[in-house]
């Protein structure tokens, strides 16, 4: 009640639970009379049906009216929350509703027996029971003459719980008296979680206390419901018990559901219908190797996660190939003291992929599974919450004081007010029993918990201290209290508003190398926003960890086609980020390219998982390994005149990332070039070097190769090696420098080599690319470098590769300048530079010169591809339907789509094999350009059926060796030469790129 204002200002929220939406709000507004009845003033309504179209009705202006006349507005907000459900699954069952701490719950008093009937003179009572909520009563059912077994027929009632962790629950049976109070027969009081826990195993009957005899029925129902953080206090966010930590190896034999070519398939992870993470795309590949590892966050036991392979497509909703049902209780399990357990080693599943779960199975799914639970720490927001309830009622209880205690006539408005804050609250004697009686329901205590963490920005640092050691290494005395499980976990976020430049956008937070968010907030539809949201993310090492929040907004284009913009975006270190918004809001500062600025206001905390890293998962794995190719000695002779020309080739996981220029006429070359390459994982990389003999008109011969062992490489310090090579003679001297980084990929299997070199064998824990820029991509994003022996890293003569500029790429592929990206501002200010570990230099961008070994440094641009014409000759195809009317069609890839350059003859095969005569042609491109070959079955009077595609690459050199490509099922053999634009007949100073089969030197020449 407002005293004495004809334009009063409630500020309060109220709920309603709503059934249908056919009916309407109505709201009365009174004046209240000390003396009277209250006068109504009027009426204002507002139509339920407008929530059903759109949830959010903010700023309503209603019109109050009374006996037909205008007599005033309520200014209003309005908004509706669904319950949330889950999915449908294939069987027909539903899969558990997502976690909240917000819902409604229908707590339900269904009978009672064995009442204590010494209560009553005669033995029988007249009982009825009394539902309570936190100590107020909600409910009360109907009065059952003379009977000690009651049953209720209007027990249910549906409460809407704000915070599930702090709800408890009660029930008062009270026996009717006519003459004199009502007598307690009996109570029961309990958490709302602690009853979940019991209704999922089958408990509904409950003791009642203090009585001598008699129990009772008690149900619950629970319905989640998503309420924003100002409502429901974290915005129904459940604090995680652990995280699910899934390695998908492979999928083999998936589902082909494209009419031309093949699926390009995804693996997603699923909780409650809602995605929580996803891995890259294997385009046009039905048995893909994904190798990733993604961690997902759980609140219970009842949880079930949905491991589902999709298709992804370009236009329209990606389409299932299949899917797999994982129960959180298969992995989570308590001790006796309550505190969950880990699930020991990862446990290898190969499962059926099925449709929604049911039918008959197509492929299978290759995963890994396990569960590491958090540690439990101190929540501040759930201690700050309790202050305030007890000082609500602190202050409650001085109004009560004042009301009574006044001199003379009592304010009426004030003890109005009191009346209603304690209307339905139990009298304090009860109160206490009731609290009492709940020890007693409670089950018999085992071992204790172990107590609450409570983590401040001081105790942060040691939680990033295991990432500045190398494995096995021995700690100091200052480390004897850091666990090695202590560098892992959850970042818990809460985004409170913002003052943005754009309207229409929304934030996305992401961390470290995942290509896509762990959390996007909802829709900021004014630039003054109010987001009171929580989300979290895995962190793997805390130290060296890389946190972004990037504002994005989605425009539309021509047709249906969306386009999803990135705005702006703030970049910093994790750990100093986390101990400047630790329990506490901090103003972030984005600046986009326009000059615009926003701001966003967040709160931080962190919770560590007990687990330790698997060390193929640690930043010290992956990185960029720049190799200096110095010189060799004493190679074979393999050319009559007594010496070679020798060249190397460089290949990692079986994909060449380099080739060095030729040197002419000498058993002791000297090259002097570089090249930096992405090594997702030093365990897993299969790294070698092969030297060749180059020759103009027939195959190159070997001269040896040797193995790179990258494994024992020390970050961030230049090591030479000297490599015996496996030939009859000869050693080769390399430089490497390893520089930790975590390494990023895109789409794999695509029709570039950029970004392709992923592959089986390795563990990559992150997704999206950042190749650094060069003079030529050979392969796999390795960067081509240039000759630093006679000019230094500044650049050769125009024409031949130079290296003139040290830019670098963004992680999505937009160029990025190191001395204006953001950095995360807090309240205006900038933060300290990230730290480095002791003894080690921050890596800078920096010049180096001469043959001085380089770190940090990112090539520039260079020249490129070198350009001319290529002659491709299609000689035969084998391995399709016999019967078919082979067809071979080839596409240069190059721009978008890429376009058909040749079709040849459509050939009979009885056999399922066919070879042409003649069947050459010519075209204009790079010496990098790759081709898709696709073969069809051709038909007169039809569509071509399709026989399967291909990739081929062009031979750089003009010697027209023949080569076979895997198309489909089948092959086909093609020969082909490369004529630079430039030729003059001179011999060539590069080697071939052909990747043939390796002919030693001492093997005869073909003539």
């Amino acid at each position: 009640i407002v005293k004495e204002n004809t334009n009063p200002k409630w500020n309060e929220t109220k709920y309603i639970i709503l059934t249908s939406f056919k009916d309407s709000l109505t709201l009365q507004v009174f004046d209240f009379n000390e003396y009277r009845r209250d006068k109504e003033l009027g009426t204002a309504t507002f139509s339920l049906e407008h929530l059903e179209e759109e949830a959010e009705h903010e700023n309503q202006r209603l019109e109050i009216m009374g006996n037909g006349k205008a007599r005033g507005q309520i200014q209003s907000d309005i908004r509706f929350f669904p319950v949330l459900e889950g999915r449908k699954l294939g069987d027909g069952h539903m899969e558990p509703p997502p976690e909240s701490k917000t819902g409604i719950a229908r707590f339900t008093v269904e009978q009672a027996k064995d009442l204590d009937g010494t209560k009553s003179l005669v033995g029988q009572l007249n009982p009825y029971a009394v539902l309570l909520l936190n100590g107020k009563e909600v409910h009360t059912t109907h009065k059952i003459k003379r009977s000690n077994n009651p049953i209720w027929d209007n027990g249910a009632k549906d409460i809407l719980i704000t915070d599930r962790s702090s709800a408890r629950l009660g029930l008062v049976i009270k026996d009717e008296r006519e003459l004199g109070a009502d007598v307690i027969v009996g109570t029961m009081q309990t958490k709302l979680d602690d009853m979940m826990t019991s209704m999922e195993k089958g408990q509904e009957w409950y003791n009642l206390a203090g009585a001598k005899t008699g129990r009772t029925k008690l149900t619950l129902q629970w319905k989640p419901v998503a309420l924003p953080g100002s409502f429901g206090g974290t915005g129904g966010y459940v604090t995680p018990i652990g995280v699910m930590r899934f390695h998908f190896q492979n999928a083999r034999n998936v589902r082909n559901v494209e009419t031309v070519g093949k699926s390009d398939p995804y693996v997603r992870i699923l909780l409650s219908g809602i995605e929580k993470g996803r891995t890259v795309t294997f385009q046009a590949n039905l048995n893909p190797d994904w190798d990733e590892i993604l961690y997902v966050p759980m609140h219970s036991t009842r949880e079930r996660l949905t491991l589902e392979v999709m298709d992804e497509e370009n236009l329209g909703k990606d389409r299932s190939l299949g899917l797999v049902e994982v129960a959180a209780a298969d992995y989570i399990k308590q001790a006796e003291n309550g505190e969950y357990l880990a699930s020991g080693e990862p446990q290898l599943h190969s499962d059926p992929l099925r449709m929604f779960g049911k039918g008959t199975p197509k492929g299978t799914l290759t995963y890994t599974a396990a569960f590491y639970p958090c540690m439990d720490v101190v929540d501040p927001e759930e201690e700050a919450k309790e202050a305030e309830e007890a000082q609500a009622r602190e202050e409650a209880e001085k109004q009560q004081k004042e009301v009574t205690e006044s001199e003379g006539k009592p304010d009426a408005v004030m003890a109005q007010n009191v009346e209603k804050a304690e209307a339905g609250k139990v009298d304090e004697q009860l109160g206490k029993a009731l609290a009492e009686n709940e020890t007693e329901q409670a089950p018999s205590a085992g071992p204790e918990k172990s107590p609450k963490l409570r983590i401040g920005t001081e105790d942060l640092a040691r939680y990033g201290i295991a990432a500045h050691l190398p494995p096995n290494a021995a700690r100091g005395d200052d480390d004897a209290n850091v666990t090695d499980d202590a560098e892992s976990g959850l970042i818990v976020f809460k985004l409170i508003e913002a003052d943005l430049a754009q309207a229409n956008c929304h934030l996305e937070v992401l961390i470290d190398d995942m290509r896509f968010p762990s959390y996007i907030s909802s829709k900021a539809k004014s630039r003054k926003a109010t987001f009171d949201e929580t989300g979290d993310t895995f962190v793997r090492e805390m130290d060296v960890s890389q946190i972004t929040l990037q504002l994005r907004d989605t425009v539309d284009r021509k047709g249906d086609e969306k386009q999803v913009r990135t705005l702006a975006r703030l970049s910093g270190d994790t750990l100093g980020t986390l101990k400047q918004c630790l329990d506490k809001p901090t103003v972030l500062t984005l600046h986009d390219s326009e000059g615009g600025t926003s701001t966003i206001k967040v709160s931080l905390r962190y919770i560590p998982v007990k687990m330790q890293l698997d060390p193929r998962e640690s930043i010290n794995n992956s990185g960029e390994v720049r190799v200096d190719v110095l010189d060799a000695t004493d190679l074979p002779s393999a050319d009559r005149n007594g010496y070679s020309d020798p060249y190397c080739r460089f290949l990692l996981n079986e994909k060449e990332v380099f080739k060095t220029k030729v040197q002419k006429k000498t058993l002791s070359p000297v090259w002097g070039e570089f090249f930096v390459v992405p090594v997702p994982s030093r365990i897993a990389a299969n790294f070698k070097v092969i030297v060749m003999d180059w020759d103009l008109a027939n195959e190159d011969d070997l001269l040896g190769a040797s193995e790179i062992n990258l494994d024992l490489l020390e970050p961030l310090v230049a090591q030479e090696y000297k490599l015996k090579l496996d030939g009859t003679s000869g050693t080769i001297r390399l430089r490497l420098h390893f520089k930790p980084n975590y390494v990023k990929r895109s789409h794999q299997g695509s029709s570039t080599f950029s970004g392709t070199f992923a592959t089986p064998g390795r563990i990559v824990t992150g997704v999206a690319g950042a190749p650094i820029k060069g003079v030529g991509f050979v392969g796999g994003g390795m960067v081509k470098g240039a000759s630093f022996i006679k000019h230094g890293f500044r650049g050769k003569k125009r024409g031949e590769g130079s290296v003139s500029s040290f830019d670098t790429e963004a992680a999505n592929g937009e160029a990025a300048d190191a001395g204006t990206e953001p950095a995360l501002t807090v309240n205006g200010e900038s933060p300290p530079p990230p730290s480095t570990p002791q003894g080690t230099p921050p890596q800078a961008r920096s010049r180096s010169f001469g043959t001085r070994s380089i770190a940090g440094v990112s090539l520039g641009k260079g020249s490129g591809p070198e350009a001319g014409t290529a002659s491709i000759t299609i000689v035969s195809a084998s391995g399709f339907p016999a019967g078919a009317n082979v067809r071979v069609q080839v596409k240069q890839l190059a721009g978008k789509g890429g376009k058909e350059v040749h079709k040849s003859k459509a050939l009979k095969a009885p056999a399922g094999s066919a070879q042409w005569e003649g069947e050459t042609f010519k075209v204009s491109c790079a010496a990098d350009t790759q081709f898709q070959l696709q073969v069809k079955d051709h038909s007169t009077f039809g569509s071509d059926d399709d026989l399967g595609e291909g990739l081929f690459v062009i031979d750089d050199s003009s010697a027209g060796s023949e080569k076979t490509a895997k198309v489909g099922q089948g092959s086909v053999v093609l020969r082909s030469s490369f004529t630079p634009a430039n030729a003059n007949g001179d011999v060539r100073d590069s080697p071939k790129s052909t990747a043939g089969s390796r002919r030693s030197f001492l093997a005869k020449k073909e003539p």
